[in-house]
């Protein structure tokens, strides 16, 4: 469903002479729409709040970058994950490397009050001609720095403020990430309401929307939100496989696929996610001696994430495997990690499978974890898979943890609909005589129409 309470032609004509002299982009008919109606609405007496639902890989960041440069001044990106921030900032320089006057910066990267205070100088003598993207977790603007939103706004106009991921926003801020909830006080509720705000996702439920409104206390005021048939415009072969010892079958499905590069897949890449750190972490030690021991596989490496490295670590060791810089670099064809920490912003042609090794927690991590392989135009689903493996144990591990009453939730009714969440998952692969993709499309397409009422 997209708002439209006005004819925005010329605002739409706007968007794609924007589009196309920035980028060299001609934008799709959903992106003129909603950026037509994002330029015809951002002098609206209360601002504008725009959700836009759309597939992984789907254009979403070309939306947000052209209205960036259509508006000039200062954009602001925040991102749940920092690996995600600085991936975005290399994307958004390579795509700007033409126009001069426009330029990236992470925040995350400053490292002291001093590097803040010359950014905020060249932010003050910069022109109405110039756009400047800022990408940034919630923790640089609540913990690191919480003035700079206020010293942003003497020195400079902060035209847009964009939210990525915000599936993620939801879910970290009703559970253990307070900086999340204190975005409402630091930020939203401290900008101009003229303020233009963009929030992205590629999944999204009533649940989700409701959850992140509460969080940042913005009431959106447009929806762009397709059905769920229409978001899932990119397919992958799913396969699914009861199996406690999953190791030995992925580990050769690996093998096998990496001793068949040819010229279609001549850097394939794969991801192995796992709930539990310390299975995930024994899985790279063994996939490591399983390549060991292979003449054709010995030079391969394998890459570990986790929730218990630091935010640098895990930026680092993601934007190693997505953009290798060294002959090094390029050996490492596996990354394992944790649901949550490395299922958002890993985007790469190269990925040809996903493999889970439990049940996920949520039919949304299933959704995002799916989206990680295939991300090419048109994939064919024969060359692209998300392989699962599940068991009863896996399952009572969810239930165990979710239980488990030294965890901090932050809402407490946040417990229960974690567990909902596990519930529907195994619904869904309790039900033999349907294909997954027909479930995902029901599933979402329900909760989608209920959101939109």
């Amino acid at each position: 469903m997209t708002s439209n309470t006005s004819n925005n032609e010329p605002f739409e004509a706007l968007f794609t002479t924007t589009a196309q002299t920035t980028f060299n982009l001609t934008p799709r008919d959903w992106q003129r729409r909603v950026g037509g109606q994002i330029l015809a609405g951002r002098k609206a007496r209360g601002g504008l709040r725009q959700l836009c639902v759309q597939p992984t890989g789907g254009g979403k960041t070309l939306l947000f970058h052209t209205i960036a440069c259509y508006l000039k001044g200062v954009s602001l990106c925040i991102v749940p994950l920092l690996s995600l921030g600085a991936d975005q900032v290399n994307k958004t320089m390579f795509r700007t490397s033409g126009d001069p006057t426009t330029w990236a910066v992470h925040l995350d990267d400053l490292n002291d009050a001093k590097e803040v205070e010359e950014l905020l100088l060249l932010l003050q003598e910069m022109n109405d001609i110039g756009t400047v993207m800022l990408y940034t977790s919630p923790q640089f603007l609540t913990d690191r720095f919480p003035k700079f939103i206020a010293s942003l706004m003497k020195v400079s106009f902060l035209r847009l403020i964009v939210v990525d991921e915000i599936h993620l926003f939801a879910h970290f801020g009703r559970s253990f990430r307070t900086e999340f909830n204190d975005l409402k006080k630091k930020l939203f509720l401290k900008v101009p309401k003229k303020t233009v705000m963009l929030f992205l996702t590629a999944t999204c439920t009533k649940r989700i929307k409701s959850s992140f409104e509460m969080t940042t206390g913005v009431d959106i005021t447009h929806v762009s939100w397709p059905s769920a048939s229409e978001l899932a415009d990119r397919k992958v072969s799913l396969f699914v496989t009861y199996s406690s010892r999953p190791f030995s079958n992925m580990s050769k499905s690996i093998a096998m696929m990496l001793k068949d590069e040819n010229s279609s897949f001549p850097n394939s890449k794969f991801i192995v996610y796992s709930n539990v750190r310390s299975r995930i972490k024994d899985v790279k030690e063994g996939l490591c001696v399983f390549f060991d021991k292979d003449d054709n596989l010995f030079e391969k490496d394998v890459m570990c994430i986790h929730g218990h490295l630091s935010k640098e670590e895990k930026s680092r060791y993601t934007q190693i495997f997505l953009d290798p810089e060294t002959e090094d670099d390029e050996s490492i064809r596996v990354l394992c990690a944790t649901s949550g920490v490395g299922n958002v912003g890993i985007d790469s042609p190269n990925i040809r499978s996903v493999f889970r090794l439990e049940f996920p927690p949520s039919i949304m991590d299933f959704v995002q974890e799916k989206g990680r392989a295939g991300r090419r135009l048109v994939p064919d689903p024969s060359n692209f898979a998300y392989t699962m493996y599940y068991s009863i144990e896996s399952y009572l591990y969810l239930f165990e943890r979710t239980m488990n009453p030294t965890d901090d939730y932050i809402d407490n009714s946040y417990r229960q609909e974690v567990l909902d969440d596990a519930l529907e998952v195994a619904k869904m692969f309790a039900v033999k005589n349907k294909c997954y993709y027909v479930h995902l499309e029901e599933h979402l397409e329900t909760l989608h129409f209920v959101a939109r009422l």
